[in-house]
């Protein structure tokens, strides 16, 4: 093997190494994709409810202040 052959050799090896380090980063990363949505499989279901019950509490105030106002018919 001619010192060519060695260094193309050397070369691919350490691009081999590192492709192998940005896969494994990046099935870390898909990993705690995973676990942020798994976490919040019924945080919307919860947030869609509050976000209704205050609309209607709004809806109610709104409708009361403007009952009682001074002027308004």
């Amino acid at each position: 093997m001619t010192a060519s052959e060695q260094q193309q050799l050397g070369a691919l090896t350490a691009e081999v190494a590192n492709l192998k380090r940005q896969v494994e980063h990046q099935g870390r990363v898909l990993q705690e994709m995973r676990d942020v949505i798994v976490a919040s499989k019924g945080s919307w279901k919860m947030a869609v409810g509050i976000g209704g019950l205050l609309v209607t509490l709004s809806s109610i105030a709104t409708s009361l202040v403007l009952k009682f106002w001074p002027g308004h018919a």
